[in-house]
């Protein structure tokens, strides 16, 4: 099995999904291509190194969504204007098991129910994922997800282009900052 880290795919992600592998807890990477990248790490972990790489704070995010949308809004992200839903993948095996994963809400093409209790997700690049949650639940995350989504966009009109070229030119020090505190710390262990 071959991995790659969330990092170096960050900008084509549009989902992430826990799994069970050979090594342990693994996290399946929605690609918009169609494809699947796996990350050794955890879900927590890629969630957090994701958002880290586009230096947002999660935690602060979450307080601040829940002040606009309430408390439906607690697991949902965003990074920049994309949403990334909370939805049910898999059942826990053991306590402390992921079991939801996100999806990018621009990428829900259709949400069908299949069992009780149980539905699939249809997404715009032809992959599909079996949802362990009822049809309704997950219409009601990808409607808060889309809410967040207009709010988003209504903000970044307002955006001055100056504030966006300072922006963006700050997220690529803090990314290379963070490739070299990694390359550090690979050093450091080995010594």
């Amino acid at each position: 099995m071959q991995f790659t880290k969330v990092e170096l795919v960050r900008d084509e992600i549009i989902g992430f999904k826990p799994d069970y592998s050979d090594i342990g807890d693994v996290t399946n990477l929605l690609m918009a291509d169609g494809s699947v990248e796996v990350d050794k790490r955890t879900l927590k972990s890629v969630r957090r190194a994701l958002a880290a790489s586009y230096a947002v704070d999660l935690t602060a995010q979450r307080k601040g969504l829940r002040s606009r949308l309430g408390k439906g809004a607690g697991m949902l992200f965003h990074i920049d204007d994309r949403v990334f839903v909370p939805v049910k993948m898999r059942r826990a095996i053991s306590e402390n098991d992921a079991t939801y994963g996100y999806v990018d809400v621009e990428y829900i093409a259709a949400v069908e129910e299949t069992d009780r209790n149980r539905c699939r997700l249809r997404l715009t690049n032809g992959l599909e994922l079996q949802v362990y949650s009822m049809k309704s639940t997950v219409l009601g995350s990808q409607e808060t997800g889309r809410e967040l989504l207009r709010f988003l966009r209504q903000d970044s009109d307002k955006i001055d282009p100056r504030e966006e070229l300072v922006l963006g030119g700050v997220r690529v020090l803090i990314g290379y900052l963070q490739s070299t505190l990694e390359k550090l710390e690979r050093i450091e262990r080995k010594l």
